[in-house]
């Protein structure tokens, strides 16, 4: 009897996904925040995530910090330059294990910078809903060094203190359906 391997489809649901983060700021507090659009899709062989192709892409101007005023100014030429790199984008071949932990590896890109990535994977596993549609959770956490992605304030902000942690603590919990 031989296996078949069948390459498939799944798209990010982004009513049941989310993108959040949190940094610290001015030493205190935590600023924590969310990208509200976003997609992606990934490619596996039937429902095995191990040597998936990854891609996704975060609309930079969706960030939301629940204030208007900051979200602005992160948007801005000041940092993050929306306008001029409209998307965050994440590209990976798979998963790894690692001892009994699991990591997704990747390049991700903030404005013209991209390098190496990893974080910490949970896959949930695939079902199908009560609408007939197959679907997987993957739950994604780490951490982005906003100094390796020259996210520094520019502009008006260049020379004052330092009030942001070069950590930024990410938190991805992913709904896929499959197309």
């Amino acid at each position: 009897m031989s296996t078949h391997s069948q390459k498939v489809t799944w798209h990010i649901d982004p009513e049941y996904s989310s993108i959040h983060f949190k940094i610290r700021h001015s030493g205190l507090a935590t600023l924590s925040g969310s990208f509200d659009q976003f997609e992606g899709t990934v490619e596996t062989e039937n429902d095995q995530f191990a040597k998936a192709d990854i891609r996704a892409n975060v609309e930079v101007a969706s960030i939301n910090t629940g204030s208007a005023d900051r979200d602005a100014q992160l948007r801005s030429a000041d940092l993050l330059q929306a306008d001029r790199y409209p998307y965050i984008t994440f590209i990976s071949k798979g998963l790894v294990a690692d001892g009994s932990r699991t990591l997704l590896k990747g390049q991700l890109t903030i404005g013209d910078q991209t390098r190496p990535v990893t974080f910490r994977a949970y896959v949930g596993g695939t079902r199908i809903d009560p609408s007939g549609c197959r679907k997987a959770h993957i739950e994604l956490s780490g951490t982005v060094h906003r100094e390796a992605f020259d996210l520094e304030w520019r502009g008006a902000f260049e020379k004052a203190p330092r009030v942001m942690s070069d950590t930024i603590e990410v938190l991805m919990r992913i709904q896929l359906v499959l197309v």
